[in-house]
């Protein structure tokens, strides 16, 4: 599991490169496929630099095998040093063989590598091996030394290396592993590719038959760890080989190897190869091997028998001697071969033996001490049996069959030839870079060609030059994009791209830009010059602005300025080309300023463009000396689109539009003041006769400066304006409930004022500015408290107005600066009062209205009622008097601050006043027009709305007391300190002919009654006759005779029923295809509908007559005796009426005394007593039906249903009328008599324009009709 995940994290990380590399393409707009190559790079890279780290790692001989024990620098130095200097001593003996023919010395052949534990005769099988070892300089008859550590064979067909045998031994000593160590390190620094070819591992017969299993078990043991690391070493699994030595010490040997010629002792006596049956289990190998062997020497045996020399007893007895070696063995091989779970398993590929020197000391298992020990042949004591071919043939022939680990490293596989796979991945991925330079080149050029317009070709024309400035805006872009792209440098083929776009700009792009550039230059100069000619400073600052900017540009240009620069400068004007190029439209002029910047910012002709600067500045300076009073810049700021004016909704609210909402024009704000003054400074800088342009320009700004202080001193009287903006009661409530905070919009207004204002010195100043200026030293000193406010007063107010009380009194020798002095510290004290006396209002005013119009009753009433005592918004007003007088600011030129500075309490008013209002609108409505409701009559109505005790005459004596005066005429607004309650400018009037329409009911009354006098007779006579007709009721017989329908119909009809319905019970007449009569009783007041059926086979249709007059209406329709229906007249059963051919029926009845109840119904339907009622619930708004002897008018009563502002925004309040148009109101409001006319026919109602509608009706009109 731990192996997948580790697989899986590494896929997953060379995906996420690659997703990188597609990421980092399209991030520099490469091609996609271009991420190919940067992904080769990226990895060629990395395994270049795991290649450098390896050669790094082997130049400081450290290998992976010695970092994992960490022993090998706990070696002795001297050993470690013995031990190298014979590897360098190996090395240098092969790189100076002729082995350098097969290439590299160290790699040309295999090495195998001997280990065994000491004594085993590993040295002594090597040195008579009957091998040649042309570099070892040795002999057979040499004295054999122990290896100290390592010792190199250099035979013709491999390297034997031979090792010591304290490296495997039992005891593991920590020093002989740390060695180990040193060994392993310097075979992977010099055999960094091969490694070994194999490796033999040697063990004596004599251990084997001693058969010590525990000893053989940790040597075992300790050998299957030292071979692990050399697996590990270079992740290569190398064959594995087991010789057997001293086998003379087997009994029966020497007699053995006797019978057997040079020839054959020189070949290898054992088993090689892979063994199938057996798999590559240790002790199965080796087990098979063995009895492999046995089996040839006893075959050999037989063969001996057969020869006619006698066989003796040590030779036959030798196969049984030699399997004793067997348990031993099997024991010894598993530890040091056997499979587990950690460790790689080995490749086990042979079982040898071998006779180095022969001595005679073996005894016989089998015949015991007492037999004689074996001797050697005198001629073979010292020669090496067995080893020859097994160190010449057997172990060359397994020199290149190393098999990898099965822990194997896929990524160690590529990093094995890490510098081949730096240089082919690098390879690639310069191919592939090459050919997307290529490729992003020939592009490249191919977008500037697709981008040139069809028309390219330079006229003379400015309007279609600049035109095709226009349209090689692309190709410009492309240009500019290109050279500030920094990938472009990294690119094969820049140079190209570029040799491309020189003659592209030398060709026609340069010779584009000096013709639009004089063509430009020649008709501004030519308008320049007009204007001068006919004293027009209208357009004067448009152009000298033009004239800067292209300065501007040009210069920044000549300054190294790339084309995202020039962009972000400040452009031609488009309005500039609109003048001055006839058919040009203003947008039309944006795009071609736009191209004319282009075309300039990738312009390289340095000497051109001095030229130009040379020719504007030249301009310049006759405009500047042209503009004697630069009055011009002015209207020049108030045309420039990035200046904005100064709004009221910048203060108030932002969400509604008012009409002449702009306060302050923008060339007046202080925006406006820094464009106009970076204006001047530019002409200035290009201007030669600075002294005269200084002049000129100090004389604008002491006009402009009283301009300025003019149109802010409009500002401060015009502020107030701002609160129509604030509209509905929960703006109001969240505008009141800030007073105390001071973030009104009275208090933002005078902050953004000061600011603006802030620098103009106090010398200069207007006195309304210096009130302001005072004002705000004011309340600052009044927010502090404490037992240094005091002396902080004094301190700030000497500050403020010291130096000009020291100049009121130098000047005039009065002591009017201590009185200024004095009035400026008891000021802070009345402006505390004052604002407290605010905050109080407003919280009070907060809590209902209710409150609201208990003030503003207070506020009306005092000094006139003498029942009011106090009023708090009074108080304000006094306090803001005592302000003005307290700091000698009465004076009118201080009008303009005090009406900034008191704008609280303005507000506080209208909001008073508005609550007061909706207090009163609902005063109304639950006082005056809702006791309408319970009327009944207009007599009634009358009297209760302009009776002795009327709602109307109560309310103006009750709620509305407080805020109206009754004069000897008219009704009139209380008006105090020219604030009212927003009375609607119906009310006032209503009130004002509210007794005329009192004196009209009267009348109309009157006549009236002398009316109903009149016809009271005759009216009772009739009554009586109809009554009486109401109480008849009357018989009529019915008799009903069998339906027809059309001759060619297919099915007909096979009855009727005919019912009446009447109270307690209805009446019913069934006809079935027989005549049938049945009598009905029919009364006006308790019989109602007909229902009339007429039955088909499966469906049924039916006929109503409904209501009163259902019964004579059905008699009416059978007055001849029979009826026809139509088909149609049934809608839901028409379908299937025709789908049986059925389109008439026609259904009779004969009917007696129908007569009578015709003649009751006309009477009762004709009379007038019956009539009116119907007539009135019919139209109220319609006359009865006129007799000669009886008038009949209408009496209308209208009240207004709105009578106070209330909050509604398209409420419009009373104004006071003249006195003439007053009474010409009155004359109207009474309705004349006049005679009764029918209806007229109805007229199309006029096509009027839709009006919004109103929160609630301004008139609620009834009307009542008498007769």
């Amino acid at each position: 599991m731990k192996k997948a995940l580790f697989w899986v994290l590494r896929i997953l990380a060379v995906i996420g490169l690659f997703i990188l590399c597609v990421v980092l393409v399209l991030a520099l707009e490469w091609p996609l496929w271009s991420s190919i190559g940067v992904f080769l790079g990226l990895i060629s890279i990395f395994v270049l630099c795991k290649f450098l780290w390896r050669v790094y790692s082997a130049w400081r001989s450290r290998s992976k095998v010695v970092q994992q024990v960490a022993v090998s620098a706990s070696a002795p130095q001297l050993v470690r040093v013995s031990l190298r200097d014979k590897w360098r001593q190996a090395i240098y003996k092969l790189k100076h063989s002729n082995l350098r023919l097969r290439g590299n010395p160290v790699e040309a052949l295999p090495w195998f590598m001997l280990i065994g534990r000491a004594g085993t005769g590993k040295t002594t099988a090597l040195l008579h091996s009957g091998l040649v070892a042309p570099l070892n300089d040795l002999t057979e008859s040499e004295t054999v030394e122990r290896t100290d550590n390592a010792d190199w064979w250099f035979f013709d067909g491999a390297v034997v290396m031979d090792t010591a045998g304290r490296y495997i031994g039992a005891e593991d000593v920590p020093a002989d592993r740390a060695e180990w160590g040193v060994l392993l390190d310097q075979l992977a620094k010099y055999r960094r590719v091969g490694g070994i070819s194999g490796l033999v591992l040697a063990v004596d017969a004599v251990r084997l038959i001693q058969g010590d299993e525990a000893e053989l078990t940790r040597e075992g043991h300790v050998i299957r760890g030292r071979l692990e690391q050399l697996v590990r070493l270079y992740d290569h699994r190398f064959p594995v080989f087991v010789l057997v030595t001293k086998l003379d010490q087997v009994y029966g040997f020497h007699q053995f190897a006797a019978h057997l010629s040079d020839q054959g002792l020189a070949q290898a006596m054992g088993v090689s190869g892979q063994i199938h049956d057996g798999g590559d289990e240790p002790q199965s190998f080796f087990d098979q091997a063995f009895d492999h062997i046995l089996d040839r020497l006893r075959d050999l045996r037989i063969g001996l028998l057969r020869m006619p020399d006698r066989v003796s007893a040590e030779t036959l007895l030798f196969p049984e001697e030699l399997s004793r070696l067997k348990p031993a063995l099997l024991t010894y091989v598993n530890a040091a071969f056997g499979k587990t779970a950690y460790y790689e398993p080995l490749l086990l590929r042979g079982l040898f033996f071998s006779s180095a020197i022969q001595e005679s000391s073996a005894i016989s298992h089998y015949l015991g001490a007492h037999v004689s020990v074996s001797q050697p042949a005198q001629d073979s004591k010292n020669r090496g049996i067995f080893l020859s071919d097994f160190l010449g043939k057997v172990l060359p022939a397994y020199a290149g069959q190393r098999e990898p680990t099965l822990l194997q490293s896929n990524w160690r596989i590529v990093t094995r030839n890490m510098g081949l796979s730096a240089l082919i991945a690098g390879a690639i991925g310069l191919i592939i870079e090459l050919s997307g330079s290529y490729i992003a080149a020939r592009n490249q050029i191919q977008s500037y060609e697709d981008a040139l317009p069809e028309r390219v070709a330079v006229s003379g024309d400015l309007y279609k030059d600049l035109q095709l400035e226009d349209d090689l805006s692309p190709l410009i872009q492309l240009i500019d994009d290109r050279s500030s792209d920094w990938r472009w440098r990294f690119n094969a083929f820049d140079s190209a791209v570029d040799e491309a776009e020189s003659r592209l700009k030398k060709q026609f792009l340069n010779k584009l830009y000096e013709s639009v550039s004089y063509g430009l230059a020649t008709v501004i100069v030519e308008k320049i010059d007009g204007l001068i000619k006919d004293n027009s400073t209208a357009k004067l600052g448009m152009l000298t602005q033009d004239l800067i900017r292209r300065l501007n540009l040009y210069e920044a240009k000549m300054d190294g300025a790339n084309l995202s620069e020039l962009r972000k400068m400040p452009q031609i004007s488009p309005l500039v080309l609109s003048d001055l190029i006839s058919g040009v439209t203003p947008e039309e002029g944006s795009r071609m300023a736009r191209g004319f910047v282009d075309i300039m910012g990738i312009s390289d002709d340095r000497r051109f463009l001095q030229a130009r600067i040379d020719v504007l500045r030249q301009e310049l300076k006759q405009v500047g000396l042209y503009s004697s009073n630069l009055q011009w810049l002015v209207s020049w700021a108030d045309g420039e689109p990035d200046l904005v004016d100064l709004s009221l909704s910048t203060f108030w609210s932002t969400a509604i539009k008012m009409n002449k909402d702009v306060i302050v024009s923008a060339p007046y704000t202080s925006q406006g003041r820094v464009a106009i003054n970076q204006f001047l400074d530019e002409i200035r800088k290009n201007f030669d006769d600075k002294a005269l342009f200084d002049q000129r320009r100090e004389a604008f700004n002491t006009w402009y400066q009283a301009e300025r202080i003019h149109a802010w001193e409009g500002f401060a009287l015009n502020f107030y304006r701002g609160q129509e903006l604030i509209q509905g009661l929960p703006a109001w409530n969240l505008l009141m409930s800030s007073v105390g905070t001071g973030q009104t919009p009275t208090r933002r207004g005078v902050t953004y004022l000061l600011k603006e204002l802030s620098d103009i010195p106090d010398a200069q100043a207007p006195n309304w500015l210096m009130l302001l200026r005072r004002l705000e030293v004011i309340r600052e000193q009044a927010d502090q408290t404490g037992l240094l406010s005091g002396v902080s007063n004094t301190v700030s107010v000497l500050d403020t107005v010291g130096s000009k009380a020291v100049r009121e009194t130098l000047e005039h020798k009065t002591s009017a600066g201590a009185a200024l002095l004095k009035g400026e510290i008891a000021a802070i004290d009345v402006y505390a009062k004052y604002r407290t006396a605010v905050t109080a209002v407003a919280t009070e005013a907060l809590t209902g209205e209710g409150a609201s119009a208990k003030l503003a009753a207070e506020f009306h009433g005092f000094g006139v009622d003498p029942a009011v005592k106090t009023s708090a918004l009074h108080e304000v007003y006094d306090r803001f008097s005592a302000l003005k007088e307290t700091m000698l600011a009465t004076s009118p030129d201080y009008y303009p601050a005090w009406s900034l500075a008191g704008g609280v309490a303005h507000l506080i008013t209208h909001y008073i006043e508005e609550q007061t209002s909706c207090m009163l609108q609902h005063e109304w409505d639950s006082k005056v027009m809702w006791p309408l409701q319970t009327s009944t009559d207009m007599q009634g109505m009358m009297d209760l709305v302009f009776g002795q005790q009327g709602t109307v005459w109560a309310f103006v004596e009750g709620p509305a007391k407080p805020y109206l005066i009754r004069g000897a005429q008219i009704f009139r607004p209380i008006e105090t300190y020219s604030y009212s309650v927003p009375w609607s400018a119906d009310f006032i009037p209503f009130l004002n002919s509210a007794v005329g329409r009192q004196v009209e009911h009267i009348v109309t009354r009157k006549r009236n009654d002398e009316l109903e006098k009149g016809q009271s007779e005759v009216e009772k006579a009739k009554m009586l006759a109809l009554e009486k007709t109401k109480a008849t009721s009357i018989s009529v017989g019915i008799e009903g005779q069998p339906v027809n329908v059309d001759p060619d119909a297919r099915e007909g009809s096979f009855g009727t029923v005919l019912t009446l319905q009447c109270s307690p019970q209805r009446q019913v007449l069934s006809v079935l295809n027989t005549d049938a009569t049945a009598q009905f009783t029919w009364n006006p007041t308790t019989c109602r509908d007909v229902d009339l059926q007429i039955r088909f086979d499966g469906f049924t249709v039916q006929k109503f007559w409904f209501g009163a007059d259902g019964f004579p209406q059905f008699l009416k329709d059978f007055r001849d005796g029979h009826h026809v229906f139509r088909a149609s007249e049934f809608p839901g059963q028409a379908d299937r009426l025709r789908a049986i051919g059925v389109k008439n029926i026609s259904v009779y009845y004969k009917i007696t005394g129908s007569n009578e109840v015709l003649t009751a119904w006309d009477i009762m339907n004709t009379s007038p007593v019956a009539t009116a009622p119907r007539a009135a619930s019919a139209s109220r708004e319609q006359a009865a039906v006129a007799t000669p002897l009886t008038e009949i008018r209408s009496v209308e009563l209208k009240l207004p249903g709105l009578i106070g502002q209330c909050w509604d925004p398209k409420f419009k309040p009373y104004k006071p009328e003249s006195l003439s148009s007053f009474f010409a109101g009155i004359e109207s409001g009474f309705d004349q008599p006049q005679a009764a006319q029918p209806p007229a026919p109805a007229e199309p109602a006029p096509v009027a324009k839709p009006k919004p509608k109103p929160r609630k009706k301004r008139w609620r009109t009834y009307y009542y009709y008498r007769e």
